[in-house]
């Protein structure tokens, strides 16, 4: 539960922090899932894949502070990628 806010929300914000338009093209749901579903799902996804990892190569151990900063760094470039892709 915590890397779906966690991730989710660090990815959510750097999607809309960062400059720029997004596409409003198609149907009311692929904007919904464009916007919003999206990049919370991706965030999620690479926030636990990469506190896996890290746990898993004995970088950390879970809940240490460095797992936290890892998870929300990777998610955050993981929405400005998925912004970048989508212009």
């Amino acid at each position: 539960m915590a890397f779906l806010i966690f991730g989710g929300g660090s990815s959510l914000a750097s999607f809309y922090l960062f400059p720029g338009k997004t596409p409003a093209k198609g149907s009311r749901f692929q904007r919904f899932a464009r916007k919003i579903l999206i990049p919370i799902l991706l965030g999620t996804f690479t926030s636990y894949a990469l506190s896996t990892l890290g746990q898993a190569l004995q970088w950390f151990r879970a809940g240490q502070i460095q797992e936290w900063l890892l998870a929300g760094l990777a998610a955050i470039i993981i929405g400005l990628l998925y912004r970048q892709a989508i212009r």
